[in-house]
């Protein structure tokens, strides 16, 4: 009668486990598919705060555009002098790795990101290079976590953890979803062990812009540092027609 017992509560386990798995990459789906235009242009500050509170503004553009399965995004800092044309460039293909390359003014020529490079601070911010990638559903594991709340309202929970270690530089993630919007209003980041996150990433403004859901306000947080990095969006807009051309080596430097 054990026996049976002990079999039983060891397929309830196994059957919780692939239900909770399978909730988790259904959600993680309806993320990454969320619809958000073929591309957009915006215009964002961003503002660095010590841990003192002191504060320091930057101003950057970003453009993206997604043709077929190549997804590619370039950043350029405009504001202030000495960040001036600071820029990034990222290339995605569904299924292959991506390529990033940053473009440092004052030395006047461009340094690809290797992989060991990913967990490096953009602009000296919080936000790491691998944050700025199209990170696809099949990198990563996804666990249902449940639904819990937040700022007043009910949201998704899952845990993403990497198929690879390779492939990233955290250990996991801790994504809370809204179930209308699909939009990830915080997201825990696990870096070095899996009981204690290294930075967070809050959404503290949302709006529908062009049809799409839209992000206009967050603040990502070190945790051990106590230095935040907040992302301000001043104007948006979606479907605007950009060339391939833009997204190129070359042109990171005009």
């Amino acid at each position: 009668m054990k026996l049976y017992s002990s079999l039983f509560l060891i397929f309830l386990l196994v059957g919780e486990v692939a239900l909770s798995a399978g909730k988790g990459l259904y959600w993680a789906k309806k993320v990454y598919n969320r619809p958000d235009g073929n591309s957009n242009i915006s215009l964002v500050d961003m503002v660095l705060e010590s841990k003192s509170g002191k504060r320091r503004t930057r101003q950057l553009y970003t453009y993206a555009l997604e043709k077929k399965n190549d997804i590619f995004s370039l950043i350029r800092f405009t504001h202030p002098a000495d960040i001036k044309k600071l820029a990034l460039l990222t290339k995605s293909k569904r299924g292959v790795d991506t390529n990033q390359w940053v473009y440092l003014p004052a030395l006047g020529k461009n340094r690809r990101i290797s992989g060991s490079g990913k967990g490096g601070r953009f602009a000296g911010s919080d936000i790491y290079y691998e944050d700025m990638e199209d990170r696809t559903v099949d990198k990563d594991k996804h666990k249902f976590l449940g639904k819990k709340k937040l700022n007043g309202g009910v949201v998704v929970v899952i845990e993403s953890t990497p198929v690879k270690k390779s492939n990233s530089t955290y250990k996991k993630k801790i994504v809370w979803i809204h179930p209308k919007t699909l939009l990830p209003l915080k997201v825990e980041f696990f870096k070095k062990n899996l009981k204690k996150a290294d930075k967070v990433m809050e959404v503290k403004k949302v709006k529908k812009v062009d049809g799409y859901w839209t992000v206009l306000e967050s603040v990502t947080t070190d945790l051990r540092k106590s230095h935040k990095t907040y992302l301000r969006t001043r104007k948006i807009k979606y479907n605007v027609k950009i060339s391939s051309k833009l997204f190129t080596k070359r042109t990171l430097q005009d």
